[in-house]
Order: structure tokens, then C-alpha cells, then sequence
């Protein structure tokens, strides 16, 4: 489904409301799925992308969960992936306010 998208966190600090109102959404094609190469299907989490064109806009969801629905509107929460440090895994809470995008709205940009 195509949506607008402002992630809410930055590497698992949750942003002001006041930073939040000025950032300008991503557009791209929310994909959620079990979908992973040789893995169980029956047990593997959710996993959570924006796309365009195959293209990856954000860093996916891991363990990815739809925490909210109204009008047009959803939460998307999981966790984010941000590479390896020299120690550890760079894994951070996310989440993703996502509106829905209409037929209309997509066919003016």
C-alpha cells in the first residue's frame, strides 16, 4: 500500500513532537511479511519495509507489529537494524507513523 511515512525515533530516543512536525514524509510502498530465505515460515516475525521501486527508503522493521489503525492512519513499530559496531549490533526501537496515501492524493505528485 502506498503511504507517507515519518519515523518517530532516532537510534531508539524518541523524537520531540516539535522535530517531528517539521519533517517532510517518505512516500513509498509499505511491504509487510514472513518472508525470509531458508527460514521457518510457521515462526519467523513480521518484517517491515518501505519501498520504491526496490528501492529500501528506511532501515526495515525487524519483529514488526501494526500498534495502531485510524482513518487512514497506522502505527508501525519494530526494530531497526543499523549495522555492527565494533561490539555489537546497532539495533534500535523504531517505529513508523504511516498515513495512508489515496488514489487521488497519488496520482497529483
Amino acid at each position: 500500500m502506498l503511504v507517507d511515512v515519518i519515523p518517530l525515533r532516532h537510534r531508539g530516543q524518541r523524537l520531540p513532537a516539535a522535530t517531528l512536525r517539521m519533517r517532510t514524509p517518505i512516500r513509498g510502498q509499505l511491504w509487510i511479511t514472513r518472508f525470509r530465505p531458508a527460514v521457518d515460515k510457521d515462526t519467523t516475525p513480521l518484517l517491515a519495509a518501505l519501498l520504491r521501486e526496490r528501492e529500501s527508503l528506511l532501515p526495515p522493521l525487524d519483529w514488526a507489529e501494526v500498534r495502531t489503525v485510524r482513518s487512514w492512519q497506522l502505527i508501525v513499530t519494530g526494530i531497526e537494524d543499523l549495522g555492527f559496531s565494533d561490539k555489537a549490533p546497532q539495533l534500535f526501537r523504531q517505529s513508523w507513523w504511516c498515513r495512508v496515501v489515496t488514489d487521488s492524493e497519488a496520482l497529483r505528485r
